[in-house]
């Protein structure tokens, strides 16, 4: 069952970017806001850094904190942004990971509209499964991943905002620290 919500959700995000251009049918039109229309040029840009993104972007998305370069030396922890990726429908930004002297690779995956407890109870119901988890109060859905995969992905809702976390295969053991630094 986990190997099918988890291309239903990716087939969900890329579908959310396609009705969010508009309905086609002649004669319904709906006006988009101001706050939702999305510059043709933004979609599919890649930036370096999450600096490089904001200078261009206000958009609240998920990233660790300490935004670009995140540590915890106590806890070894280090995070170091790759790029970040932006979509029509999801910004994602990809991270090199240290914790606890093993070394992977991250993604926060931040669907851009506020719909998320919405979109939550499209994807998953309003009931808990075996695959939610609580984590320091919040509800995490394990989307697992298949064997192809080189990651495994949880969901979760961050101030109304649908955020999908990726982590590499083999690291989901260390789940509960990297939720910890996650923030909007």
């Amino acid at each position: 069952m986990k190997n099918i919500r988890l291309p239903f959700l990716l087939f969900a995000f890329m579908l959310l970017g396609v009705t969010a251009c508009g309905n086609n049918v002649p004669g319904a039109k709906e006006e988009m806001s101001e706050a939702e229309v999305i510059p043709e040029t933004e979609a599919g840009k890649e930036y370096d850094s999450l600096s490089d993104f904001w200078e261009v972007s206000e958009e609240p998305i998920a990233t660790f904190q300490g935004c670009g370069t995140t540590e915890d030396p106590e806890l070894g922890f280090h995070a170091n942004v790759r790029s970040v990726l932006v979509e029509e429908s999801y910004i994602k930004v990809d991270y090199d990971c240290t914790l606890q002297g093993d070394s992977f690779r991250t993604a926060l995956i931040t669907d851009r509209r506020d719909q998320g407890a919405e979109r939550w109870e499209t994807l998953f119901g309003d009931q808990e499964s075996a695959a939610d988890i609580q984590i320091g109060g919040q509800q995490v859905h394990e989307l697992g991943s298949d064997s192809v995969s080189w990651w495994t992905g949880y969901a979760l809702l961050i101030e109304d905002r649908l955020v999908v976390l990726h982590i590499e295969k083999g690291y989901e053991k260390y789940l509960r620290e990297i939720l910890l630094w996650v923030v909007l």
